[in-house]
């Protein structure tokens, strides 16, 4: 249940001079997600949909990426207009209590606009609705939205965002920096059948101090530009 728009900016050299800059001045969309008149994500201008699972149930299925899903189906949505609807159904496994077992279906931009490497700049966008029966209180069910590291052996991604205890969550981690390169910043709390509209403005580098990172929330700037420790680009480009 999303909308996706990528915006590009001039690169620059690690400075904050474009962070904060005024969302209705931003350059030209580089690639944004067309859902009218389109049935699926691959008429919607998306790329590949893949699935991650996370299944302690299943041998062998931790983590496991599955490339070639079908495209997700567009709907119309009472709030969104033209959107995804994603179901997902959670399995607690007693060796994994805090999260559950579950299967993360993601759809990715086309190629031409999906690889963000050192030195790029771009503004993202995307809109979501939480469905009514949501587990909105719990610790931490799904991703809402992110950027993958380039690596597929090491570290979690360095920009993610979650619902956690009732509240939209951006978060990072590298564990190949170490336990300490990690971030969580709330975005404010969240309910089921809102709509939301969340920009984030990431500058892309392999060095923590020239990474940046900055987010709004209904038009509202709750996360003013910061370095995060984590990088922002690692083993390749990032997506």
């Amino acid at each position: 249940m999303m909308t996706l728009t990528v915006n590009a900016l001039p690169a620059t050299s690690g400075t904050h001079a474009d962070a904060g800059k005024s969302l209705a001045v931003l350059d030209v969309p580089l690639w944004g997600a067309n859902y009218f008149n389109s049935v699926d994500s691959t008429g919607a201008g998306f790329g590949r949909v893949q699935i991650q699972y996370w299944d302690l149930w299943v041998p062998g299925k931790q983590g496991e990426l599955n490339h070639n899903e079908p495209p997700i189906p567009v709907f119309t949505h009472p709030k969104l207009g033209k959107a995804f609807e994603i179901h997902l159904t959670a399995r607690w496994h007693p060796n994994r209590p805090i999260y559950p077992a579950h299967e993360r279906l993601e759809a990715l931009p086309p190629e031409a606009a999906m690889y963000f490497d050192e030195g790029d700049d771009y503004y993202f966008r995307f809109d979501f609705v939480l469905g009514p029966n949501y587990p909105i209180n719990q610790r931490k069910f799904n991703v809402i939205n992110q950027i993958h590291q380039a690596d597929p052996q090491c570290c979690s991604p360095p920009v993610e965002f979650d619902i956690i205890s009732g509240n939209l969550v951006v978060h990072g981690e590298n564990e190949a920096i170490g336990p300490n390169a990690t971030y969580d910043k709330i975005l404010g709390a969240v309910q089921v059948d809102t709509e939301y509209k969340v920009v984030y403005h990431v500058k892309f580098a392999s060095i923590p101090e020239i990474s940046l990172l900055e987010v709004w929330l209904n038009d509202q700037h709750v996360v003013p530009p910061f370095n995060p420790n984590t990088t922002t680009v690692r083993g390749g480009p990032s997506y």
